[in-house]
Order: C-alpha cells, then sequence, then structure tokens
C-alpha cells in the first residue's frame, strides 16, 4: 500500500513566484488526505497530477487564509465534476460556518455530503478512526487557534509463511485467525500456532503535520518514531525572536524538535517569503538533524511498507 506525502505549496503567508501556499497531499494508496488549502491548491493538483476522488478527508491547521482560502474553490469545482463521495473536513470551529455562507451567498448546492469534525481539546486527542488509519490532534502555539495533527495507519495483519503452510491441509477460516495474531483449534482439537504459520506484520507508517506554531518540545513523547514530520520553518535561526513574535519555528528548532522526537525524516515547510533560494535553511537543520529536507513544490517523499 502506498503512503507518500505530495507537497502542493510551502509558502507562509503570500505566495511567491516559485511557491504556493501551503497543501500538501498524503496518498495511502486507495484514499488521500489533503492537509491546508491555500490559495491555489487546485491548480497544484492538476500539475502534479492529484487524483481529486481519491480524497476523502480535508485536514485543516488553523483558519488563517493562507490555509483555507482554497478550499471553497476545491468544493465547487468537485460538485462541478459531479463528485457524490462523502468528504470528510476535519478543522477548528468556524470553518464550518465559513464554508456554508460562502456556498448560500453563492447560491451553491453541492451534490454530495460534507462532514464537518473538530479537533479534540487535548493533545493526543483521537479525532477520528478510519478503516485505514487513525488521526490525533495536538494544539499548537500560533497567534489564533491551531492545532497539529498526527495520522497513523491502522495496525497491518501478520503475514502467512508460504513455507510453512505447504503441506498443511488448513481450512480457509484458519488464515484470518492466525493472521489476526490468534491460534487456531481444528474441529478435531490440534492447534495451530500463529507464531509457526506467519510473520510480524509490517510496521504502521505515521506522518505528523506542525505548522504555524512556535516549537512545542513537550509533544515529542507522542511523536516517537514518527516516519515523516512536516514542520513548521518559516525562518532561520537569526530570526528566532521573530518567529516567537509571530509564532513560528526557525529551522533550527525544527530539527532540534525532530531530534528529540527521534523522527525519521524531517520535511522542512512554511517558508517566509523573504528566502527566495532555500538550501541555506536545510544545510542549517542539517547541522543538528541530517535527515533534513525542504518541501519543495512537486516534491514527494515516500515510506516503504516494510
Amino acid at each position: 500500500m502506498n503512503f507518500s506525502i505530495h507537497i502542493l505549496g510551502s509558502s507562509s503567508a503570500v505566495p511567491t513566484r516559485d511557491r504556493n501556499q501551503t497543501a500538501l497531499v498524503l496518498d495511502l494508496g486507495v484514499r488521500s488526505v489533503l492537509f491546508d488549502a491555500g490559495e491555489g491548491v487546485q491548480k497544484q493538483m492538476i500539475l502534479h497530477n492529484i487524483k481529486p476522488h481519491k480524497i476523502t478527508h480535508v485536514v485543516i491547521s488553523h483558519l488563517h487564509p493562507d490555509h483555507f482560502i482554497g478550499l471553497i474553490g476545491l468544493l465547487c469545482s468537485w460538485g462541478l465534476l459531479g463528485r457524490h463521495q462523502k468528504l470528510c473536513i476535519v478543522a477548528p470551529k468556524g470553518l464550518q460556518q465559513i464554508i456554508e455562507l460562502q456556498l448560500e451567498t453563492s447560491g451553491i448546492v453541492l451534490r454530495y455530503p460534507l462532514q464537518f469534525v473538530l479537533p479534540g481539546q487535548n493533545d493526543n486527542d483521537l479525532v477520528l478512526e478510519t478503516s485505514g488509519f487513525s488521526l490525533r490532534s495536538y494544539k499548537m502555539k500560533h497567534r489564533i487557534e491551531c492545532y497539529g495533527y498526527l495520522l497513523t495507519e491502522r495496525k497491518h495483519e501478520r503475514r502467512l509463511l508460504p513455507e510453512m503452510l505447504e503441506g498443511v491441509n488448513l481450512p480457509y477460516e484458519a488464515y484470518p485467525v492466525l493472521k489476526s495474531g490468534m491460534d487456531y483449534t481444528h474441529s478435531d482439537g490440534k492447534v495451530y500456532r500463529y507464531l509457526h504459520f506467519t510473520d510480524d506484520p509490517p510496521k504502521s507508517r505515521s506522518f505528523a503535520y506542525f505548522t504555524d506554531t512556535t516549537v512545542q518540545p513537550h509533544l515529542s513523547t507522542y511523536l516517537h518514531g514518527v516516519d515523516l514530520l512536516y514542520h513548521d520553518s518559516t525562518f532561520m535561526s537569526e530570526m528566532d525572536a521573530k518567529a516567537v513574535e509571530t509564532g513560528h519555528s526557525t529551522t533550527t528548532q525544527a530539527a532540534e524538535f525532530a531530534a528529540l522526537a527521534r523522527v525519521e525524516k524531517l520535511i522542512l515547510g512554511h517558508f517566509s517569503s523573504r528566502y527566495g533560494f532555500l538550501k541555506p535553511l536545510e544545510n542549517e537543520a542539517r547541522k543538528i538533524f541530517g535527515e533534513s529536507y525542504l518541501a519543495i513544490e512537486g516534491q514527494i517523499f515516500e515510506v516503504q511498507n516494510t
């Protein structure tokens, strides 16, 4: 199953010649999740071959316009394209009212249902759980109510070992029992041990999305070992006072947080428009955390299912 992050935008506040406002898609194979929807998101989806029918959930961090202003256009376009599949939108209080007012004022009736879900009020609250993943939320420290999120794949089944099953006349109903991690007892009383016939399941992959926040070291415990972490990296380290003033983080702070959480890979994003050339931001982060990478539009970060 696929598990890959597609960067659609990584600019803070205003778009630049080379960067659009924040948006990225997590492709989970049969479904996708859109994190934030800045201006121009639907054009970016077209440019980078994102399949809109796969997007089942939209997750919004906060209600500064550069993180949701592109959503209404996306919803209307999907309506024109004949979408019927329900869309779940996770967002702070207020977005439902904004979207419904825009639709009502425009006289637009969507032919597909919208479900609005609020983030939790405590760190690590379970926001939703689907057949494919769970989503938890965390309070960010920004100028307005803002949330970070952790998406984790549902636990995988154990893997059957064909070489151990060869010559063993097991009924079909034994396989799901063994794959679930339980021993199977045959009608004749013989017990088949799951540890003998199966191997450990693949690790459940994970992605954390922490944007528009001053660094929150106390949250690192919840993200221990996360495969991919996208973290606010608006400024370089010499502007740490500006970062605190505006509710953002520096590349150094993001790297320190990634190291503290022992994540596998850090994606630096939400860059200030003052930076035309981004390589120095990556270089600065890598002095602290080697697996630091820039969120360049069109780039894909993939986690293998091992």
